[in-house]
């Protein structure tokens, strides 16, 4: 069994400092005679324990810099090394993935999770096998994005936010798990089978506002009048790139995570409609405060059948 845990930086300004890596360095394991494989870089800090499960540790820096952990076993099928140790396994996932090749997951029959960075591209790629089995959770906190196997290490971090996600604990409560790759957090989302989430520093097509004016994009005064009504949607690909924000900082309401799952975009959305109703085009009613609204209507009165006229 092999247990994994990192942090990566969203913008290029961001700063990864000693202290969360020791706390991340801390928290994967309970043991301190664990052997820590880690990885730095002012983008990225990943580091990883393998207790002895497998025969051969699953980690690999390539020559040009990138770098790339893996627990489980991925067994890609049809590529010829069905019965290969697993560290041979991830260098083709590895050679792939530098290659923008994300194709070869599709293979991948095995139960695992991995977390892939290049510094190059500045991209990072965190992976679940193609049924969920092996959790890997994710969170986004300012201008960086922690991931850990284990809920214990992003919850003993200081420096990450956590707050209680009311609508993930009532699911646990009456059902035994949340929905949508939901935890008790409403900070840290878990993987879903098939799901692949991507981070690219400061390469996407959306800025912040103090971002526009920095590339010549658009004046400050621009920005400062259009600020109230600009979606600003953080550097990076869906589903990073998520929540987005109004221009002067406000969080867009009802706005959460997405998820790239087997291929699909999908964010849970608010409706109007449930259940028969909505199939009939019926609106579903929501209650109002108390002591507002319009008073309810008197009962109608039951027409009593006409009597016959007497001859």
């Amino acid at each position: 069994m092999s247990i994994l845990a990192g942090v990566v930086r969203r913008d290029a300004h961001a700063v990864i400092d000693d202290a969360l890596c020791e706390a991340l360095r801390r928290g994967i394991s309970r043991n301190a005679a664990d052997e820590r494989i880690e990885f730095r870089d002012e983008g990225a800090y990943f580091v990883k324990v393998d207790v002895g499960a497998y025969d051969r540790p699953a980690h690999r820096r390539a020559a040009s810099g990138s770098f790339s952990m893996l627990a489980g076993e991925p067994l890609p099928l049809g590529e010829g090394i069905d019965d290969e140790r697993r560290d041979v396994q991830l260098r083709l996932l590895h050679d792939r993935l530098d290659e923008a090749r994300l194709d070869v997951l599709r293979c991948a029959s095995g139960t695992f999770c991995a977390a892939y960075y290049d510094p190059r591209r500045q991209t990072a790629y965190l992976i679940a096998d193609r049924l969920g089995l092996r959790p890997l959770y994710y969170a986004i906190d300012g201008e960086l994005v922690y991931f850990a196997s284990a809920m214990r290490i992003l919850e003993s971090l200081p420096a990450l936010q956590k707050t209680m996600d009311v609508v993930s604990v009532v699911e646990m409560t009456g059902f035994g798990y949340p929905f949508g790759g939901g935890t008790p957090y409403a900070g840290i989302t878990m993987l879903q089978a098939c799901e692949i989430v991507a981070n690219r520093t400061a390469n996407g097509p959306f800025f912040r506002p103090e971002e526009l004016v920095r590339r010549g994009l658009a004046t400050e005064r621009t920005v400062k009048r259009l600020a109230p009504r600009l979606i600003c949607i953080p550097p990076g690909p869906h589903p990073m790139a998520w929540p987005p924000r109004w221009g002067d900082g406000r969080p867009i309401s009802g706005s959460r995570p997405t998820a790239v799952a087997g291929g699909l975009r999908t964010r849970p959305v608010q409706s109007g409609h449930s259940g028969r109703r909505a199939a009939r085009g019926h609106r579903t009613a929501r209650p109002g405060p108390p002591g507002r609204g319009r008073a309810p209507a008197p009962p109608r009165r039951r027409r009593s059948a006409a009597r016959p006229r007497s001859s």
